[in-house]
Formats: structure tokens, C-alpha cells, sequence
């Protein structure tokens, strides 16, 4: 059965700013499909699974403002998701061809040098092991087709990828072709320069790792133990101010016990678990912006993070609480 005129109908009700954008990213990220369907086939799978939330929710529990809180939060997480996946398919794309682009432009050189003409070294410095820019010159060529025109050739390509430095270089090879002159020479010294931002690139990160090793050591144990110390002593202070009891008539409470205690073991470990869960996803979006540049990138380290960092901080609570018992 063809659900495509439902998934267009749900996407064509989205507005024009999302279908603009989703167009553009999903271009970047090599996926061709109409950017309606698209939308609609996603838009529908996250309200289908955000529904089995909240009927699953109400199966436990007849709290409807609860379950409405729930289903709102599936669809914001699962959009979330999905948007999450498609940045990283154009991140991946971006890094891939950046990584081939040097090489890709010395074989343009090379060829040039051997007498062919800048549409034919264009084309044929196209590798397979170039990935993704492989497969976009051949289209790019493709679409040209008997005009042979290099500038709609280039300028189709240099809007498939989310990448300044190749979209720079597209330019600068145009500028150079229209201007005449010695044009290997010039993709050469290009090449030579997007190598030694590459590398740049790679030093700094190599720099920064010890800051992110110690980031992570923070996060992941140093933290947990402390909350794990921290809800532990709670428990224990609860437990020795209920066996010193209320003082009888005319005798003296001991200060330290006196009073109440506004926070129970169980808020203690929901304030735990939330304080990891933010300060993880910080330490992950930075890490993002080491690596890449870009904070967003950093998610993909967030899992590995929070999973550590609970392990440790329950780890910690047991260990510090089978302590105290046999004590």
C-alpha cells in the first residue's frame, strides 16, 4: 500500500522555514527523498510511538496530566533523535570529503598536467575510495551532460556538501579558470593549505585531549562518588536522628540533630541522577567542540558518559552503604 500522499499531506503541513531547512540538511546529507515525505513519514512514526507512551502510561497509572507530560516528552525526545541522526549523516559527509579533498585536487593536478582539459581532470580525478565526493562528481558530470560546462558542474557539487572549505575551493577554482594562467599551480597551493588546516586541526586536538581525559575523569568518577558519599551520609544522619529520638521533658537535644530535614535519601538520589544527567550532556557538548567545532557533535558521547557516571554513583552507594552496615 502507498502511504506516500499521507506522508506528503502531514509534511505539507509544516511551514515553509522547516521545509526550506530540512530540504537543505538533507541534501548535505545525501539522502534523496522528497523532503514532504520525508517529514511526514518521521512526523507520523514519532506521534504513533508518542501515543503507545501515553496509552502505555495510563495502563499504569489513570494520571492523565502525567500521561499528557509523557507524551509530550516522547515527541520532543524522538524529534530530537531523528534531527540528532540527520546531523551526524551531514557531519559525516562534511568530514569524509574535507578528509579526500586535498588528494582528489592533486590528481586534478596531475591530470592538467598530463594535457587534459579542466573538465576532464575534473572527472577523472574522481576515486571510488573518495566516498561520497566520488559518487557527487559522477551525478554532478552527469547532469551536465553533452554541455560539458564545468561551472554548472562545480556549482551543483559545492551545494551537496555543508562545507565551507570545499565551497571555497570550488570558487577558487572557477576564479582560476576564468582568470586563465597556471590553474595547477594554483589547486597545488590550495591543497598544500587545506593539508596544513588538517593538521592544524589534528594538533589541537591532540593538545585539548588531556583537558578531555581530565573532564572525564571529573564527570564520570570523581562526581559520582561524591553524590554517592553525599546521599549515603543523608541516609545515615536520617537513621541515627531517628534512634536519638525526641528528648524527654527538661533534657537537651544535641544541636546537630535538632530540627528537620528537608531533603529524604530518595529526593537526595533524584537530585543525583538529574545533576549527572546535565552535567554529562555539558561535558559531552564540549567535548563536541573540541573535537569539532560544533557542541551538537558531542552527543555522541553523552550515552557512554551518564551510562559510566550512574554505574559509578550506584557502585559508590552500595560499596559506602554495605561499608556502614558492617560497621
Amino acid at each position: 500500500m502507498d502511504f506516500s500522499k499521507i506522508y506528503n499531506s502531514i509534511g505539507d503541513k509544516f511551514p515553509t522555514g522547516i521545509h526550506k531547512y530540512l530540504e537543505t540538511k538533507l541534501r548535505y546529507a545525501g539522502v534523496e527523498a522528497n523532503t514532504l515525505i520525508w517529514i511526514g513519514e518521521r512526523a507520523l512514526l514519532i506521534i504513533l510511538f508518542s501515543i503507545a507512551g501515553f496509552m502505555g502510561y495510563l495502563d499504569l497509572d489513570k494520571n492523565y496530566v502525567n500521561a499528557l507530560a509523557i507524551f509530550i516528552l516522547l515527541l520532543v525526545l524522538f524529534s530530537v533523535l531523528i534531527y540528532i541522526n540527520l546531523f551526524f549523516m551531514v557531519v559525516g559527509r562534511t568530514n569524509k570529503v574535507e578528509k579526500s579533498l586535498p588528494d582528489f585536487l592533486m590528481l586534478i593536478v596531475s591530470n592538467l598536467h598530463a594535457g587534459m582539459t579542466p573538465f576532464a581532470a575534473f572527472v577523472q580525478a574522481a576515486r571510488p575510495e573518495f566516498g561520497p565526493l566520488y559518487y557527487e562528481v559522477k551525478e554532478a558530470a552527469a547532469r551536465v551532460g553533452g554541455k560539458r560546462s564545468l561551472d554548472a558542474a562545480l556549482m551543483t557539487l559545492s551545494n551537496r556538501f555543508d562545507s565551507e572549505v570545499f565551497r571555497k575551493t570550488v570558487n577558487l577554482f572557477l576564479k582560476g579558470i576564468k582568470a586563465g594562467g597556471q590553474l595547477g599551480k594554483l589547486l597545488a597551493a590550495n591543497a598544500e593549505e587545506i593539508r596544513k588546516i588538517q593538521d592544524l586541526r589534528a594538533e589541537l586536538i591532540s593538545t585539548t585531549q588531556t583537558y578531555t581525559v581530565f573532564l572525564a575523569f571529573i564527570v564520570v568518577i570523581v562526581m559520582p562518588f561524591l553524590l554517592g558519599v553525599s546521599a549515603n551520609f543523608l541516609s545515615t544522619f536520617i537513621s541515627i536522628k531517628s534512634q536519638v529520638g525526641v528528648p524527654q521533658d527538661g533534657a537537651k537535644a544535641i544541636s546537630i540533630f535538632s530540627g528537620n530535614i528537608g531533603v529524604t535519601p530518595q529526593q537526595m538520589q533524584i537530585i543525583a541522577i538529574t545533576a549527572l544527567s546535565i552535567t554529562c550532556l555539558i561535558a559531552s557538548m564540549f567535548m563536541g567542540v573540541v573535537r569539532n567545532g560544533k557542541p551538537l557533535y558531542g552527543l555522541k558521547y553523552y550515552p557512554f558518559l551518564i551510562a559510566a557516571a550512574l554505574i559509578f554513583f550506584f557502585i559508590t552507594q552500595a560499596i559506602i552503604g554495605n561499608v556502614i552496615t558492617l560497621q
